[in-house]
Formats: C-alpha cells, sequence, structure tokens
C-alpha cells in the first residue's frame, strides 16, 4: 500500500481529538490582500488549540463562517467535512474541485478548476437517485405527486438546508468579494456546491457512493429543519387519507397561548382517535399547516408506514375478522 493510501485511511479513521490537533498545526494565517496562497483563508489555531480541549467535528465546521476567529485551514476543514459525511475521498482533487468557486478560481488564474462541471454532473447524479426513491416509497402516487415532490427536495432551498447542515459553507473556496458579500451562506452557493459534492463522490466512488450519500443526508436534513415538501400540507395530508383510508383528517385546538397581539395556537391532527400530528402558528391556518407537515413525515417513517399498512388491512377486513382484531365480540 502506498503511504498516500496510508494517509488517506488514516485519515478517514482518526479520532476526533486527532483531527482537531491536526487542524492547528495545518492552520495557517488568513490571506489578506498581498497573499498569493490560494488555500491561506486560516488564521493560526497553535495558541488557542495547546490550552483548549479538542472540540466536537460538528462544533468546528459550525461556527465557520459565523466566527472569523475560527477559521481554520481548507486542508484541515475538508478533513473534518469527509468525517461527517462518512466518505474519504480516494482522489482529493475531486472533493478540492466541488467546494471551489468560480470567484476564486478567477482570482487566482483559469488553471484552478472550479465546481460549475461537477455541478452539472451531480445535479443529474441526484436527479435519478431522489426520483427513484419517490417511486419506491410512494406506489400509489401518480406521475404528478412524484414531480412535485421531487421538485421540492431538489430545490435551491431544499439544497441549501442540506448543505448548512453538512458544514459545507465553511469549507468554500471564494473569492474575496463573494467572501465579504457572504457568499458562504447564499443558498445558491451552497446548493451547487452540495451538487458538485455529489458529482464529485460519484466520479470518486461511484453511483452507489453517491447513492448512499444522498439517502442518508438529505431526508435527514430536511427532516431535522421540517423543510415543506409541498405547498399545501392540508391538501396532501386530505387526498392521502381520502384514498387510503375513505377517510377527512380533524383538527383540533389543543392550546391557544401569549397576549392577544402575538397568540401562538397549538393544533393537533387527527385520524378517529389517533393523534397523526401537532403544529404551532400564529394563526390557526398555520397551525394546522404545521400540524399537517408533522402527519406526512410521520407517515414517511416506517413506524408511520406500519400504521397505515395496519389500517388499511382493518378497512379491508371481513367485518368478523376486524371485530376480532378489535377484541369487541
Amino acid at each position: 500500500m502506498s503511504s498516500h493510501d496510508h494517509s488517506d485511511k488514516a485519515q478517514q479513521n482518526c479520532p476526533e481529538s486527532t483531527v482537531v490537533l491536526e487542524q492547528a498545526t495545518e492552520a495557517r494565517a488568513c490571506c489578506d490582500e498581498g497573499d498569493s496562497n490560494p488555500d491561506g483563508e486560516a488564521q493560526s489555531l497553535e495558541k488557542e488549540n495547546e490550552n483548549s480541549p479538542a472540540q466536537p467535528l460538528s462544533a468546528v465546521l459550525d461556527t465557520q463562517h459565523t466566527d472569523p476567529d475560527s477559521r481554520i485551514s481548507f486542508d484541515s476543514a475538508t478533513a473534518l467535512l469527509q468525517e461527517r459525511i462518512d466518505y474519504g475521498f480516494r482522489d482529493r482533487s475531486l472533493l478540492h474541485e466541488a467546494l471551489t468557486h468560480r470567484s476564486f478560481s478567477n482570482e487566482r488564474g483559469s488553471q484552478l478548476l472550479h465546481n460549475q462541471r461537477l455541478e452539472f454532473l451531480g445535479d443529474a447524479c441526484l436527479g435519478l437517485i431522489v426520483a427513484h426513491m419517490l417511486f419506491e416509497d410512494h406506489p400509489e402516487d401518480a406521475e404528478g405527486v412524484l414531480s412535485k415532490l421531487k421538485s421540492s427536495m431538489v430545490s435551491e432551498g431544499a439544497l441549501a438546508i442540506c448543505a448548512r447542515g453538512l458544514g459545507i459553507g465553511a469549507c468554500l473556496r471564494l473569492g474575496r468579494g463573494e467572501a465579504r458579500s457572504g457568499g458562504a451562506d447564499k443558498n445558491s452557493l451552497l446548493a451547487d456546491a452540495l451538487e458538485a459534492l455529489i458529482g464529485a463522490i460519484y466520479l470518486d466512488g461511484g453511483f452507489e457512493a453517491a447513492q448512499r450519500f444522498v439517502l442518508r443526508e438529505l431526508p435527514e436534513q430536511l427532516a431535522a429543519q421540517s423543510f415543506d415538501l409541498g405547498a399545501d400540507s392540508k391538501t396532501q395530508l386530505q387526498e392521502l387519507l381520502q384514498r387510503k383510508l375513505h377517510a377527512r383528517p380533524e383538527y383540533r385546538l389543543e392550546l391557544s397561548s401569549g397576549p392577544q397581539h402575538a397568540r401562538l395556537f397549538t393544533i393537533e391532527v387527527l385520524h378517529g382517535a389517533a393523534r397523526l400530528g401537532q403544529g404551532r402558528g400564529r394563526s390557526k391556518k398555520d397551525a394546522e399547516q404545521a400540524a399537517a407537515r408533522a402527519a406526512l413525515q410521520f407517515f414517511r417513517s416506517a413506524e408511520g408506514k406500519r400504521w397505515m399498512r395496519s389500517q388499511c388491512e382493518l378497512l379491508s377486513a371481513p367485518p368478523r375478522e376486524v371485530d376480532s382484531t378489535l377484541g369487541e365480540h
């Protein structure tokens, strides 16, 4: 095994304390207007880390674009990112290219590759992976419903949410003007970088590696942020229950709190006696939409799918079988 292979393997398996220690030795001063080093975007962390405990990987990346004093070197940031996404690149030049914006490339010269080509490739991979996932998870939904869900999941806003959750903004190489204008937190740049990262994983590890990454990270990050996969969740939920159970959801006000000018409503959505979800909002309409969103997320979970199957079985069972199942005689 070559020394390069040993280095890659060690990087993938090193504990957090080792990674953070390495970041201190690799960190260097932030590049100023006269600095020609393309990777010199970090202030030294050596003194800070001599007397401070190792930070969790997530904390290091999460503070990158919010705390200038926490900036670390590009190599250290990408090492942390690889651990966060649970994928170690064999060809790290692909990762570097995926995280390089054209503004950075333009400042350094045309020979430095930027991420637009990888973004093009990643967009195609992402579309196929999400389409296949929705096709498998929604066997009874029509093409129109699947198209709406896909459009929501691969939209700029959704991809930016996922990119923020992974700390990608902290790793972007941006031109000075783009960096000063807050480029590391722009939806468009984050979404493009995530697609480029997917393209890079595909070239480095194949389609299955890219598929594992997308199926693990995209639904998880969107669920964590309660991302709305549809413009009207109440309509989606009603159509689902009518199609599956020939029933309509019932919304019930659970709590109203706060002063008169700033009321906060808590509403639950029910099917019979079963609570499917709960939501809050400044108006009853917003709270109902939030409750419907929560119910739709429940039905996408393994527990929700089991509950729906059991209800469908009860609905289609002969009367005696239903009575037996419910314990009625």
